[in-house]
């Protein structure tokens, strides 16, 4: 046989077996199955008085899919952002987290801010036997085996501020805030816990959320002799309250002026805002800084960080958010599966190991473990911390030594919601 028939013949024997490949490979991608993606929900204000806080939450998980999804996903599936806006309503997030449990099949939400949002929520979120991932502080007074609440309890927060303030400052106070739950949830605290540390609340002050009209407010304070301010006024308010406030401090600057101390007023809004001539701070169970972030193991936070928050930093709330959705994506990868019950079922057995120290959630009550820093409000990237308990402080969303029961019955007679 010569040669050119040999290779004549090896080249068709050679073509052959290539068609034959291509041919299985065509059969065996026919036959595979498309990789369904988890669906998460993601519930936020987009619109409304509360957007410009909410934003960043939406922000953060967004990043902590893209980064979840470029690092191979979870449990080999992509995830998929399912997102709804609250609209800063509550019934709107009702309606919104009844049509991602019911209609998108989301695994598991991650939203709200107000806790009249979270209130709205919560049944839904019982009710289809779900799970939702809280990332603010709140009253506390609440207990869900369906949320875990990331942001701190009053224990973590208020009550380090009140004791700070009342050492720095004196022991008169006066309240401002929004008209809604935690607010007034706070102030009904205050009152119980003022006489037993010897504080006395000499005003109060209750506007509806988004409003800005202020000009009355400072001379109101002033006149009332307090020491410090406890401010939770929520959303764009702030930025009537303090634009009010800091023309009353320029006006009456030759004279003692109370402190203000915001619970609810994150860093990064706070920057916008005038820190009434040194007189304002922060209270958080987080502060940025740079130097939190250089030694973190975590692949999909580095991820995150490194494209889509590239040099943006991260308040308490957005920590939180990393938070929770680090304890979710753990858990499901720990435990095979994103069931909603079966996660939730195990979520309060994980924590994380973090560069500040681990994290872990309180199995009983669902709250994080949760240090408290008080900061001075300013411009700067980096707040100068001036009070810091550093230790996790255990949560109590029942403080003070009185049951849940106790509360509920004195809520009750209170007439808060």
């Amino acid at each position: 046989m010569s040669v050119t028939m040999k290779n004549t013949r090896l080249q068709r024997v050679g073509g052959l077996l290539l068609l034959v490949a291509v041919i299985l490979t065509s059969i065996a991608l026919s036959l595979q199955k498309p990789v369904n993606p988890i669906r998460i929900g993601v519930l936020h204000s987009l619109t409304g008085t509360m957007a410009a806080s909410e934003q960043y939450e939406v922000a953060v998980i967004r990043a902590m899919v893209n980064a979840t999804n470029r690092q191979g996903g979870v449990l080999g599936r992509p995830l998929e952002m399912i997102l709804a806006d609250g609209q800063s309503d509550p019934e709107t997030f009702a309606k919104e987290a009844e049509t991602l449990l019911r209609d998108r099949s989301v695994s598991v939400i991650f939203g709200c801010w107000l806790s009249s949002s979270r209130q709205a929520v919560k049944p839904i979120i019982e009710r289809y036997d779900s799970l939702l991932m809280y990332p603010v502080q709140y009253e506390g007074l609440e207990q869900s085996k369906h949320i875990i609440y990331a942001g701190s309890t009053p224990n973590q927060q208020l009550f380090p501020a009140l004791t700070w303030a009342r050492q720095a400052f004196g022991t008169k106070l006066f309240l401002v805030g929004s008209d809604y739950t935690y607010p007034r949830s706070l102030s009904f605290i205050i009152n119980v816990l003022g006489p037993r540390i010897g504080l006395e609340v000499v005003g109060e002050h209750y506007v509806e959320l988004g409003n800005q009209e202020f000009d009355s407010l400072p001379r109101e304070i002033f006149a009332s002799g307090a020491d410090f301010v406890i401010n939770t006024l929520n959303g764009d308010s702030n930025t009537g309250f303090f634009h009010s406030m800091d023309k009353g401090y320029q006006q009456h600057a030759d004279r003692p002026l109370p402190a203000v101390i915001s619970l609810s007023l994150d860093e990064i809004s706070a920057r916008a805002l005038p820190n009434l001539q040194g007189h304002s701070y922060l209270s958080w169970s987080y502060f940025y800084s740079p130097q939190h972030w250089t030694n973190l193991e975590e692949p999909i936070v580095q991820d995150a960080l490194a494209n889509d928050l590239a040099g943006q930093p991260v308040s308490a709330p957005m920590l939180a958010s990393i938070i929770n959705f680090m304890l979710w994506r753990n858990t499901v990868e720990h435990i095979g599966t994103d069931h909603p019950k079966t996660v939730n079922a195990n979520i309060r057995v994980h924590g994380l190991r973090w560069p500040s120290g681990n994290i872990f959630v309180d199995s009983e009550t669902g709250n994080l473990y949760q240090p408290n820093f008080i900061a001075r409000h300013s411009t700067q990237t980096t707040l100068d911390i001036v009070q810091a308990f550093d230790l996790a402080i255990p949560p109590e969303p029942y403080p003070l030594g009185l049951s849940r029961t106790e509360w509920e019955h004195a809520k009750h007679e209170a007439s808060i919601d």
